[in-house]
């Protein structure tokens, strides 16, 4: 991944001051209540996380929040994932904002999240006055797929959208398919110059034994607290967030892992795309065209005769140079006619 650099020297200053991004994970229950605790949550900072994705993909305000909100939702549930899983949250609507698609993977050092929208700027007749994306998204659906390691084929689950609010959509969405309450909180703070200045979220979900009570003391207790959003851009830390807001219930701290903006993409894996796969006349792939698919990278495609490939068709049209852009983290590579002449004289030697 290719990091757009942030330019904003105050934006910059701000973000060198907070506590690290990161996610905290946490359990509350009664002393009497089951040993592993009744509830279980994720707190997650990602003030960084939403920068890097707002800088890499050059988003406005209300892109930003949109896409803002959907990253942080999903750093919360990658607190679900174990060794090499991966999980994708995907938004289609009817809305302005048409949708969105973001994936979260774990690996061994913590957490990456990655994503895009399907549009890169709205079209409004006038600017919302509130951040309310239930205008922008309108009827739709909502859709979370795990992939598990190991597992054959990812399990994938889908609602309809009861409210175009992310937070409440997530929740009826765990009830309906899992059964298991569950409550999101996902903040944005911006400050007068539109700087995302801080972004958090949290996840509390009801494990066996689960009072209702507990379930419902802990949401009114977010109520009464500071917004996460605003509590990271005043330079709150994490723990000392979940001490004010729960510990009256039995707060366990369990750890945490970092987070970040991460993409695997790669100029090397875009170039063998394009040596694999057959010319345009015979696959319908248009020169200087290349765009990343739905999982953030080159598509698999069949080996072809190293004669003609994408590369012929490129080298002799262009334009130069070609450009590659990946869809899920906005990096963009390029590549020169004497470049690809040498990645087809490179192919031919294989």
């Amino acid at each position: 991944m290719i990091e757009v650099p942030i330019t904003d020297t105050s934006l910059n200053e701000h973000l060198g001051a907070l506590p690290p991004d990161g996610l905290h994970f946490f359990t509350l229950g009664s002393p009497d209540g089951p040993p592993g605790g009744e509830l279980r949550g994720a707190l997650v900072h990602a003030t960084r996380l939403v920068n890097r994705m707002r800088a890499n993909h050059g988003l406005g305000l209300l892109e930003s929040y949109m896409l803002g909100q959907a990253c942080v939702a999903a750093a919360l549930l990658a607190s679900t994932l174990k060794g090499q899983d991966r999980l994708g949250l995907r938004l289609d609507c009817e809305g302005p904002a048409q949708g969105w698609s973001v994936e979260a993977s774990a690996s061994e050092g913590g957490f990456g999240v990655r994503g895009h929208l399907f549009l890169d700027a709205f079209t409004l007749a006038e600017l919302p006055k509130t951040f309310d994306t239930a205008p922008l998204v309108g009827a739709g659906s909502l859709t979370l797929t795990r992939q598990s390691e190991g597992a054959a084929q990812p399990f994938t689950g889908r609602v309809a959208l009861k409210t175009g609010r992310l937070a409440e959509d997530l929740a009826v969405a765990f009830l309906e398919s899992e059964q298991t309450p569950t409550a999101f909180d996902l903040g944005l703070h911006f400050d007068r110059e539109g700087r995302l200045s801080g972004a958090g979220g949290l996840y509390l979900q009801a494990l066996p034994g689960a009072t209702v009570s507990l379930l419902e003391r802990a949401e009114s207790a977010l109520a009464g607290f500071k917004p996460i959003g605003r509590f990271f851009a005043e330079g709150g830390q994490a723990e000392a967030w979940l001490g004010a807001s729960f510990a009256s219930m039995g707060l366990v701290l369990r750890g945490g892992a970092p987070v970040a903006f991460r993409c695997n993409c790669e100029r090397e894996r875009f170039a063998k795309f394009m040596a694999n796969v057959g010319s345009e006349k015979a696959t319908g792939v248009a020169p200087g065209s290349l765009g990343s698919g739905t999982a953030g990278e080159p598509p698999s495609a069949p080996a072809v005769s190293p004669r003609r490939s994408l590369l012929h068709d490129l080298a002799e049209e262009g334009p130069w140079p070609v450009e590659a852009v990946c869809h899920q983290c906005g990096s963009r590579y390029y590549w020169s006619r004497e470049e690809l002449l040498g990645l087809i004289a490179k192919q031919a030697l294989i």
